[in-house]
């Protein structure tokens, strides 16, 4: 996400957050780190 962020594509930073979160939760059952939740969050309030 952070690289992809930093080359300019927010999008597709965000997509690949949904990608990581939905692993987690289907084959874990865990939600994503504090730190990556944060930067998904400052990601979205980048494209708002």
């Amino acid at each position: 996400m952070r690289a992809l962020s930093m080359e300019g594509n927010i999008a597709e930073a965000l997509r690949a957050y949904d990608v990581l979160r939905r692993t987690l939760v289907d084959e874990l059952g865990i939600a994503p780190s504090a730190a990556s939740r944060e930067l998904y969050e400052q990601l979205l309030a980048a494209t708002g």
